[in-house]
């Protein structure tokens, strides 16, 4: 067996972000290189997100139906 450890890393963004690619390419990937080369094997790796801002509100929209 092995002797499993959590190993946390977290980074906060100035300003909102508005775009997946600006997460997936910056903030996850600068964590990882900035950590590696890793001391161990990794079992898992998890994102997380949070404080998320809606930019588009969902709006209602009363449909008609055509008789």
């Amino acid at each position: 067996m092995n002797d499993f450890q959590i190993l946390t890393r977290s980074r906060s963004a100035l300003l909102p972000i508005r775009e997946g690619t600006f997460f997936e390419q910056g903030i996850a990937y600068e964590l990882l290189e900035e950590n590696s080369p890793l001391p161990r094997p990794v079992r898992r790796l998890g994102v997380s997100l949070s404080n998320l801002e809606d930019t588009h509100p969902y709006e209602g929209k009363q449909l008609t139906l055509s008789f």
